[in-house]
């Protein structure tokens, strides 16, 4: 389409966002403030690094299952490579869910 022209249409509906993830969600809401350690990879694998950085944006941004809460609650997320007893490098990847009365919700 050639810049200019207008067409008037709606928009095409989005995808439905899946909620693969709402059961890790709900175990975090039920501790909120907690943080907890939810996936751990060698630091050295793709598929590893692919899983962390997929399950991170999801927490981050809301989707597949970390939907804002109602009461204005929020997820946040954390990873870290760490040095395993063995010598191996760990990607691992911790979330929480701050409650919107803990007063840390907007952090």
């Amino acid at each position: 389409m050639p810049l200019g022209i207008i067409s008037w249409e709606a928009p095409s509906p989005r995808r439905k966002q899946g909620d693969d993830l709402a059961a890790l969600a709900a175990q975090l809401r039920e501790n909120p403030g907690r943080w907890a350690l939810i996936l751990e990879h060698p630091a050295d694998s793709k598929a590893g690094k692919q899983e962390v950085s997929r399950l991170f944006n999801a927490i981050k941004h809301g989707w597949k299952g970390f939907t804002r809460t109602n009461t204005g609650g929020s997820y946040d997320a954390a990873r870290r490579t760490v040095q395993a007893e063995d010598g191996t490098a760990k990607l691992r990847l911790h979330a929480v869910y701050y409650a919107a009365d803990s007063g840390t919700a907007s952090r």
